[in-house]
């Protein structure tokens, strides 16, 4: 005969200061297979829980005792630990959706819930966080692809300001750290020359990021910082999209002539 393996339970810490909430909570979560780590009371007992557990996923509660708001507690664990979090609460959604977004949580479950609402909740903040790994996964590939190559490489979000370069860049154009060039404006960095010279960068840039097209440049310059002159280059542009053609940025790739 055969045994299979069993799979280990996933942990789920509950921060819930009510204690007859947090009973029936614990008793909800068992039933549907998962193991509770810890019932936590406030901030503290989080953070000290989740430094001796390593944990699935946290249910907190977004009012807590000792002054301290599960919102607050929510970005303490979101900024040490690789834990998705779902909000509970008994208060509308509306009236606290906006601090809830810029904490970035998994899911919302405003009290009183069925358990069948809870587990689906559940699995939809893990599976999302599961998926965003993996794309953090892909993200630090790439980036990693970028700083290896020897061409230069610049990333622009949709509206043509500069969000990564790569190492090349640096060589090429003397910029001490991509903190030199984050946040600026691609037209503030090169300018079109020579054959191309009818053009312009904000021409580029909306060519590329808004209708989508493919740019070979001939000749252009990009400012060196630690000259202080502009420097001959070649290169192209071309659109970063996503799914349904939606373009998010740019990516130029360019070398010294």
């Amino acid at each position: 005969m055969i045994l299979k393996e069993k799979k280990p339970k996933l942990k789920v810490m509950i921060v819930e200061n009510d204690p007859v909430l947090a009973r029936d909570l614990k008793q909800s979560l068992e039933r549907m297979g998962y193991f509770v780590s810890g019932v936590e009371k406030t901030r503290k007992e989080v953070m000290e829980g989740l430094e001796s557990v390593r944990v699935d996923l946290v249910l907190i509660d977004i009012q807590l005792k000792k002054k301290t708001s599960g919102i607050q507690a929510s970005r303490d664990i979101q900024s040490r630990f690789d834990v998705p979090v779902v909000f509970l609460s008994d208060i509308p959604e509306e009236k606290v959706l906006q601090q809830i977004q810029a904490t970035t949580p998994h899911g919302f479950l405003l009290k009183p819930y069925k358990d069948a609402e809870l587990e689906s909740e559940i699995a939809i903040a893990l599976s999302q966080h599961h998926q965003q790994n993996i794309f953090k996964k892909a993200e630090k590939r790439l980036r990693f692809a970028l700083m290896c190559t020897g061409y230069g490489v610049l990333i622009t979000d949709g509206v043509g300001n500069i969000v990564l370069m790569n190492d090349a860049v640096k060589e090429q154009a003397g910029f001490v750290s991509e903190h030199d060039l984050t946040g600026k404006s691609l037209n503030h960095v090169i300018r079109i020359t020579g054959t191309d010279s009818d053009w312009n960068t904000e021409a580029l840039m909306q060519e590329v990021i808004q209708e989508g097209k493919r740019i070979f440049l001939k000749s252009f310059q990009m400012f060196n910082s630690k000259t202080k002159t502009w420097i001959h280059m070649t290169g192209e542009g071309a659109p970063i999209q996503a799914e349904r053609y939606q373009i998010l940025g740019m990516i130029f790739i360019f070398h010294v002539k």
